[in-house]
């Protein structure tokens, strides 16, 4: 068995195939990674090199609470059956030579909106959203995931929606661990019933349900370059960058004055290095950004 590696969990046949959509993304992405799922029932597919039992499933969120106890790996990579693996994600494994955990941000709440949230916890500690998680098989680790199951089976009815996200940073706040926190190019959510975001380099892995398919939006996403932001407002993505709208240019350039930071500033400075032509031909460029964006 390899030291590192992907795990699932999924009960049900419709979580059965999601899984095994996600474990050939995983494949056709490269980094030749095993992967596990953990199932109520046994099954093979391409792309999945290992199925175990998952013993006394809840048939809800319990379930995905795993910790290294269940993992066959050393070094495991947890995702949620709802995920599409776009690029090699292997190196993120060198994470745990430094931290013991890793996960991205939750991007819909810093803490829980509503039910149970931990009174212990300041405000400034994240929530981490737990679709996407990174750990290594170490004891501290084991035992926040137990401190983990624990809080959640204690406050699962007072907990919004049922999620285990609040309890999550509970026990993270808890307990000793090194975390390292996960870009949101790691764990890209995408909300059935919408979603905003914001990213800078290429989506790693598209998180959630979109009507149109994971893939499809990753691409989109991907096709802009640098600071980005995107939505639903339009289909099946939005996809805003930071290039300035011609208003934005023709509202400052009367007043910002000639400091190096200005664009008058940095149009001086570049006919000094470049010269006039080139200049010109970069204003152009941006000019024509602008009319698009």
């Amino acid at each position: 068995m390899p030291s590192e590696g992907i795990v699932y969990v999924a009960t049900g046949r419709e979580y059965i195939e999601e899984a095994c959509q996600s474990a050939r993304s995983v494949a056709a992405a490269g980094g030749d990674l095993h992967t596990t799922v953990l199932s109520d029932e046994p099954f093979s597919a391409p792309h999945v090199d290992d199925v175990r039992p998952l013993e006394d499933p809840a048939y809800g969120v319990d379930d995905s609470i795993v910790g290294p106890e269940l993992s066959p790996y050393d070094r495991t990579l947890f995702l949620d059956t709802d995920t599409h693996v776009r690029e090699d994600v292997s190196g993120v494994f060198d994470l745990l030579e430094r931290f013991d955990i890793a996960a991205a941000h939750n991007p819909g709440s810093r803490t829980a909106r509503k039910g149970y949230s931990p009174a212990d916890v300041p405000e400034a500690f994240p929530q981490y959203n737990t679709g996407v998680i990174l750990f290594a098989d170490r004891p501290a680790v084991a035992d926040c995931f137990s401190a983990w199951e624990r809080i959640y089976r204690a406050n699962r009815a007072e907990t919004f929606r049922g999620l285990n996200q609040p309890a999550f940073r509970a026990a993270l706040y808890d307990s000793d661990l090194d975390i390292a926190t996960l870009p949101p190019e790691y764990n890209l959510r995408i909300r059935y019933q919408g979603s905003a975001g914001f990213l800078t380099d290429s989506p790693k892995i598209v998180h959630g349900r979109h009507p149109a398919g994971l893939a499809r939006v990753g691409d989109a996403i991907a096709a802009e370059e640098g600071m980005r932001v995107y939505s639903q407002r339009e289909w099946p993505i939005s996809v805003t960058t930071r290039q300035p709208s011609l208003g934005y240019y023709l509202r400052t350039l009367p007043t910002e004055g000639g400091r190096p930071h200005t664009f008058r500033g940095r149009f001086l400075e570049s006919i000094r290095k470049r010269g006039l032509r080139d200049t010109l031909a970069r204003v152009g460029r941006d000019i024509k950004g602008a009319l698009t964006s």
